[in-house]
């Protein structure tokens, strides 16, 4: 009888071990909740695309007097250059800087002259602020803009140009995506107002001239794809 005991004891011992290893083995582990990408720090990349200008007006001054105003009808290039900024988050809400230079082929002959302004440089340096669906940030940005600006006066002898920086403001929106952990694209747009600038330097054989652009205004539409400057910096440290 004791060995019979001893025989259903062990056997009940052994039963429960089992059960309990089958039991762990099916254990259902629960899903580990997913990390929200984060936008915050530094990031270097290119963009490009296109800059619609709108009319301008083109007056020539002599010491001071307008000897006339002309139109320049509105005008299109392209653009392209780099980008660059950095990126803070709170939660959903992402805001930072962010820069831009492009170089541009936009040019404005004026309607019944020889003069021309061209806008040889169109940059940006802007803040944005936008709400992260994860991997999806829509943003709106707004701030300074200024382009290396030349007015050419063929007619004149001597130093027919003078260039000289234009500033204005900008205001825009845009939509980015973190394809991967570093590497993200985006797509915005721009309406940039440069205002009126006045030219002035024409050289000692020309005093007193004076060319006033009016008006210069462009909209700008681009896509762009950037890096993480800690995944560039890493990179680097590597080798």
């Amino acid at each position: 009888m004791k060995t019979f005991a001893r025989v259903s004891l062990t056997s009940l011992f052994l039963a429960s071990v089992s059960t309990a290893a089958l039991a762990a083995d099916f254990e259902v582990s629960e899903p580990t909740a997913a990390v929200p990408y984060d936008w915050s720090g530094g990031y270097f990349g290119v963009q490009g695309g296109g800059v619609f200008g709108n009319d301008i007006t083109g007056t020539t001054f002599l010491l001071g007097v307008p000897l006339g105003t002309l139109p320049a009808p509105s005008q299109s290039s392209f653009l392209g250059g780099i980008m660059g900024g950095y990126n803070f988050q709170n939660g959903n809400i992402v805001f930072g800087i962010d820069n831009d230079f492009s170089l541009t082929g936009l040019n404005y002959p004026v309607t019944g002259s020889p003069t021309a302004l061209d806008l040889n440089t169109l940059s940006t340096a802007r803040v944005r602020v936008g709400y992260a669906f994860d991997r999806v940030l829509p943003y709106v940005t707004a701030g300074l803009a200024y382009s290396i600006a030349t007015f050419d006066v063929p007619a004149i002898a001597g130093q027919n140009s003078d260039t000289n920086v234009d500033f204005g403001w900008t205001v825009g929106a845009g939509l980015e995506y973190a394809v991967t952990d570093n590497i993200r694209i985006r797509g915005q747009y721009n309406y940039i107002d440069l205002g009126e600038n006045e030219f002035d330097d024409f050289g000692p054989a020309n005093p007193g001239i004076t060319v006033r652009s009016e008006g210069v205004s462009a909209h700008v539409v681009r896509a762009g794809v950037s890096i993480r400057t800690k995944a560039i910096i890493d990179a680097v440290l590597r080798r």
